[in-house]
């Protein structure tokens, strides 16, 4: 479905309008809002919507190289970038109690776990989808 050709130029890792399509980022908008409790109105939301495109884009990229990159396209550093992500997370797992999303942490979710399930979700919604189409 997303299949790349071999004369492809080195991904870019800008955040902005580099979705596949509007499903795509509707599709991460339904994640964050109801299966994490993420609220829009956090400023955490944001990065933590960048955060995963980046994340899929580069799936071996570090969390810590992420907040940098991060940090840089909004003009923060990457310890500001993370605070703010583990607020919008913890203000969710307090509302939400996501124990049942992250059965392994023991607790509240790390920033990483949060992001990297939820780029495994949006690949396995993108895997269903190009098997339907």
């Amino acid at each position: 479905c997303y299949n790349r050709s071999k004369k492809q130029k080195p991904r870019d890792l800008h955040v902005k309008n580099k979705w596949k399509g509007k499903a795509d980022r509707e599709t991460l908008a339904a994640i964050i809002q109801t299966q994490i409790g993420v609220s829009k109105k956090l400023k955490g939301y944001q990065y933590l919507e960048d955060a995963v495109e980046i994340a899929l884009k580069n799936p071996q990229m570090p969390v810590m190289q992420i907040y940098q990159l991060l940090g840089n396209q909004h003009g923060r550093s990457a310890v500001s970038i993370e605070r703010t992500l583990r607020y919008a997370i913890e203000t969710a797992y307090d509302k939400t109690q996501l124990n049942g999303s992250f059965p392994n942490s023991g607790g509240k979710p790390s920033n990483s776990e949060v992001i990297w399930t939820i780029a495994e979700e949006i690949k396995r919604v993108r895997h269903y989808a190009c098997r339907k189409a």
